[in-house]
């Protein structure tokens, strides 16, 4: 497992700072699992955009995002790692990638059982 922060400070003089976090579960060549309990949390979706790619898109408004964490958990042990790639205030969504770590860095699809974590550090939008 394996996993890259992004961190910025942080500038909260209220209680505008919240977390989003959840888990989802992956099934064959890495596919979102639909069945009803395969992703935990609240108050976002996750898609597949392409090969070993995913798309978190928030909920709730926010002004910024000052953390991103995720890892990969696998359900065997395999040299493939979560980075956060970018986020998008704006569009609320946090755009990330499953990378095997043998030679050069290429998107590759997670095995069925493996399970994407994240959690997203955000600051309020002032219209909630």
């Amino acid at each position: 497992m394996g996993s890259l922060h992004t961190i910025r400070p942080l500038k909260c003089t209220d209680n505008s700072g919240f977390v989003i976090a959840g888990n989802q579960l992956l099934t064959t060549s890495g596919a979102i699992d639909a069945t009803d309990g395969a992703a935990k949390g609240a108050g976002w979706s996750m898609t597949k955009t392409g090969t070993g790619t995913y798309q978190i898109t928030l909920a709730r408004p926010l002004n910024d995002i000052f953390s991103v964490q995720v890892q990969l958990l696998q359900a065997a042990l395999t040299d493939l790692v979560a980075v956060v790639e970018a986020y998008d205030v704006a569009a609320k969504t946090v755009d990330l990638r499953i990378v095997g770590m043998d030679g050069t860095p290429a998107e590759t699809d997670p095995a069925s059982g493996d399970e994407i974590m994240f959690s997203v550090h955000c600051v309020a939008n002032s219209s909630k």
